[in-house]
Protein backbone atom coordinates (compact mmCIF):
# COMPACT_ATOMS: atom_id res chain seq x y z
CA UNK A 1 0.00 0.00 0.00
CA UNK A 2 2.79 2.43 0.92
CA UNK A 3 4.66 1.79 -2.35
CA UNK A 4 1.52 2.35 -4.40
CA UNK A 5 0.82 5.59 -2.56
CA UNK A 6 4.37 6.85 -3.15
CA UNK A 7 4.14 5.88 -6.83
CA UNK A 8 0.92 7.85 -7.09
CA UNK A 9 2.63 10.86 -5.45
CA UNK A 10 5.48 10.54 -7.94
CA UNK A 11 3.15 10.44 -10.95
CA UNK A 12 1.16 13.41 -9.62
CA UNK A 13 4.41 15.26 -8.96
CA UNK A 14 5.71 14.75 -12.49
CA UNK A 15 2.38 15.79 -13.99
CA UNK A 16 2.35 18.83 -11.73
CA UNK A 17 5.91 19.76 -12.71
CA UNK A 18 5.39 19.41 -16.45
CA UNK A 19 1.78 20.51 -16.89
CA UNK A 20 0.66 22.65 -13.95
CA UNK A 21 3.85 24.41 -12.75
CA UNK A 22 4.58 26.10 -16.11
CA UNK A 23 1.14 27.74 -15.92
CA UNK A 24 2.28 29.47 -12.72
CA UNK A 25 5.45 30.82 -14.28
CA UNK A 26 6.24 34.31 -13.02
CA UNK A 27 8.88 36.44 -14.78
CA UNK A 28 10.09 33.29 -16.52
CA UNK A 29 10.52 31.44 -13.21
CA UNK A 30 8.71 28.14 -12.77
CA UNK A 31 8.34 26.52 -9.34
CA UNK A 32 10.42 23.39 -8.85
CA UNK A 33 7.96 20.94 -7.32
CA UNK A 34 10.35 18.02 -7.72
CA UNK A 35 13.18 19.63 -5.77
CA UNK A 36 10.90 20.79 -2.94
CA UNK A 37 9.22 17.37 -2.73
CA UNK A 38 12.56 15.53 -2.63
CA UNK A 39 13.70 17.79 0.21
CA UNK A 40 10.46 17.19 2.14
CA UNK A 41 10.68 13.41 1.63
CA UNK A 42 14.33 13.43 2.70
CA UNK A 43 13.48 15.28 5.91
CA UNK A 44 10.30 13.38 6.82
CA UNK A 45 10.75 9.92 5.36
CA UNK A 46 12.89 7.01 6.31
CA UNK A 47 16.43 7.04 4.96
CA UNK A 48 15.81 4.43 2.26
CA UNK A 49 12.49 6.02 1.35
CA UNK A 50 14.00 9.47 0.85
CA UNK A 51 16.82 8.13 -1.30
CA UNK A 52 14.57 5.89 -3.39
CA UNK A 53 12.12 8.72 -3.94
CA UNK A 54 14.93 11.06 -5.03
CA UNK A 55 16.20 8.51 -7.56
CA UNK A 56 12.74 7.93 -9.02
CA UNK A 57 11.84 11.64 -9.01
CA UNK A 58 15.14 12.52 -10.68
CA UNK A 59 14.76 9.82 -13.33
CA UNK A 60 11.18 10.87 -13.97
CA UNK A 61 12.17 14.50 -14.29
CA UNK A 62 15.02 13.66 -16.64
CA UNK A 63 12.70 11.57 -18.78
CA UNK A 64 10.16 14.39 -19.18
CA UNK A 65 12.67 17.22 -19.60
CA UNK A 66 15.98 17.91 -21.23
CA UNK A 67 19.21 16.87 -19.64
CA UNK A 68 21.58 13.97 -19.45
CA UNK A 69 20.31 12.57 -16.14
CA UNK A 70 21.94 15.36 -14.18
CA UNK A 71 18.65 16.03 -12.35
CA UNK A 72 18.90 12.51 -10.98
CA UNK A 73 22.49 12.99 -9.86
CA UNK A 74 21.78 16.34 -8.20
CA UNK A 75 18.58 15.20 -6.47
CA UNK A 76 20.23 12.03 -5.15
CA UNK A 77 23.19 14.05 -3.90
CA UNK A 78 20.89 16.51 -2.12
CA UNK A 79 18.80 13.71 -0.63
CA UNK A 80 21.89 11.80 0.51
CA UNK A 81 23.28 14.84 2.28
CA UNK A 82 19.95 15.53 3.97
CA UNK A 83 19.28 11.98 5.20
CA UNK A 84 22.85 11.65 6.45
CA UNK A 85 22.94 14.94 8.33
CA UNK A 86 19.33 15.58 9.39
CA UNK A 87 19.93 14.08 12.83
CA UNK A 88 22.83 16.47 13.46
CA UNK A 89 20.65 19.40 12.40
CA UNK A 90 18.25 18.82 15.30
CA UNK A 91 15.46 21.20 14.44
CA UNK A 92 11.76 21.39 13.89
CA UNK A 93 11.04 19.41 10.71
CA UNK A 94 9.17 22.29 9.09
CA UNK A 95 11.91 24.82 9.88
CA UNK A 96 14.54 22.34 8.70
CA UNK A 97 12.66 21.82 5.44
CA UNK A 98 12.30 25.56 4.82
CA UNK A 99 15.96 26.13 5.64
CA UNK A 100 17.06 23.33 3.33
CA UNK A 101 14.89 24.67 0.51
CA UNK A 102 16.44 28.12 1.04
CA UNK A 103 19.93 26.58 0.98
CA UNK A 104 19.58 23.91 -1.71
CA UNK A 105 17.55 25.82 -4.31
CA UNK A 106 20.19 28.45 -5.17
CA UNK A 107 22.88 25.76 -5.31
CA UNK A 108 20.70 23.58 -7.51
CA UNK A 109 19.91 26.47 -9.86
CA UNK A 110 23.56 27.49 -10.03
CA UNK A 111 24.74 23.98 -10.85
CA UNK A 112 21.92 23.68 -13.41
CA UNK A 113 23.02 26.94 -15.07
CA UNK A 114 26.65 25.81 -15.14
CA UNK A 115 25.74 22.45 -16.66
CA UNK A 116 23.67 24.15 -19.36
CA UNK A 117 26.46 26.65 -19.97
CA UNK A 118 29.16 23.98 -20.30
CA UNK A 119 27.04 21.66 -22.42
CA UNK A 120 25.72 24.34 -24.79
CA UNK A 121 28.92 26.32 -25.26
CA UNK A 122 26.89 29.53 -25.30
CA UNK A 123 27.26 32.54 -23.05
CA UNK A 124 25.63 32.67 -19.65
CA UNK A 125 23.24 35.58 -19.03
CA UNK A 126 24.10 36.52 -15.45
CA UNK A 127 20.93 38.59 -15.06
CA UNK A 128 18.82 35.51 -15.78
CA UNK A 129 20.92 33.34 -13.46
CA UNK A 130 20.64 35.83 -10.60
CA UNK A 131 16.90 36.19 -11.16
CA UNK A 132 16.52 32.40 -11.15
CA UNK A 133 18.61 32.11 -7.99
CA UNK A 134 16.65 34.69 -6.05
CA UNK A 135 13.11 34.56 -7.44
CA UNK A 136 13.24 30.78 -7.91
CA UNK A 137 14.30 30.24 -4.32
CA UNK A 138 11.56 32.56 -3.03
CA UNK A 139 9.02 30.83 -5.26
CA UNK A 140 10.07 27.41 -3.95
CA UNK A 141 9.95 28.64 -0.37
CA UNK A 142 6.33 29.58 -1.01
CA UNK A 143 5.70 25.93 -1.93
CA UNK A 144 6.86 24.65 1.47
CA UNK A 145 3.65 25.61 3.36
CA UNK A 146 1.65 23.85 0.64
CA UNK A 147 3.75 20.72 0.14
CA UNK A 148 4.94 20.02 3.68
CA UNK A 149 1.57 19.31 5.39
CA UNK A 150 0.29 17.30 2.44
CA UNK A 151 3.38 15.13 2.18
CA UNK A 152 3.60 14.76 5.96
CA UNK A 153 0.09 13.31 5.95
CA UNK A 154 0.93 10.93 3.14
CA UNK A 155 4.18 9.78 4.77
CA UNK A 156 2.77 9.47 8.31
CA UNK A 157 -0.43 7.61 7.38
CA UNK A 158 1.36 4.27 6.94
CA UNK A 159 3.76 4.55 9.87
Amino acid sequence: MRGAKLALVLVALLIGQTVIAPRFSFLGITPDLVLVTVIVFSVLGRRDEGLAFSVLAGLGRDLVSRGGYWHTVLLVLISTLIVNFREELKSDEYALTAGLVAFCCPLYFLVEALIIWFSSGQGLAMELVIRQLTAGTIYNLLLVPLCFPLLRRIIDVDR
